[in-house]
């Protein structure tokens, strides 16, 4: 492990501006895994208008850098994972059980992949990736807070959200399946990124 040193900042050449060292992904385990830390809202946050434009590469998520999400805000946080399988911005990750010591049938609870089934527990989740984390790669997730997830289906504004069998999606929660949502939309799916919902979670 190599310290505990944040990095701040963005890739300015590449026209991202001011992104945050949650954006940032590694090859080696640069802090703990299951490291937890509390982004302030003001790292994140848009600060422009609803519908409002912005300039490309500047947008406060990696799903996208070209759109403004402005309905992201609080303070959030963060979990530093292992992806056991590629994982793309926006997708919900779930602790990922074949990566169990098989000699002491233990399990690691932070190497993570999308998830890829309809209803699964929320204490089987481990957040949503706002970057894409490659295959054996470490990086953050989001644990609590505002963030951007993908979505299957019809979601409305003020829906419960629970996961769906799509990997890395999730759903809306109808009748008495509320057991498995984790969080609720801010917006109707696709409003600001086809494909895509805002979203408040809690796991």
């Amino acid at each position: 492990m190599a310290g505990n040193q944040f990095t701040t900042g963005g890739d300015v050449a590449d026209g991202v501006l001011s992104q945050s060292g949650f954006s940032t992904t590694y090859t080696t385990e640069h802090y703990p895994l299951g490291t937890i830390r509390v982004e302030q809202a003001d790292g994140f946050a848009s600060g422009v208008a609803d519908g409002t434009a912005i300039s490309a590469g500047t947008g406060n998520s990696a799903v996208d850098r070209d759109v403004n999400f402005a309905l992201l805000g609080g303070d959030r946080t963060w979990m530093f994972v292992n992806a056991r399988e590629d994982v793309l911005a926006g997708q919900l990750v779930k602790i990922d059980f074949t990566e169990s010591d098989t000699s002491t049938t233990a399990c690691y609870p932070f190497y993570v992949e999308p998830s890829d089934s309809a209803g699964k527990a929320v204490r089987y989740l481990a957040g949503v990736a706002d970057n894409d984390i490659d295959a054996g790669e470490y990086g953050w997730v989001v644990v609590k807070g505002a963030c951007v997830i993908l979505g299957t289906g019809t979601i409305d504004f003020s829906d419960l959200v629970k996961t769906h069998a799509t990997e890395g999606s999730v759903q809306k929660s109808v009748g008495s399946d509320t057991e498995f949502c984790f969080g609720y939309s801010l917006e109707t799916k696709g409003a600001t990124l086809a494909g895509y919902v805002q979203c408040v979670i809690n796991l």
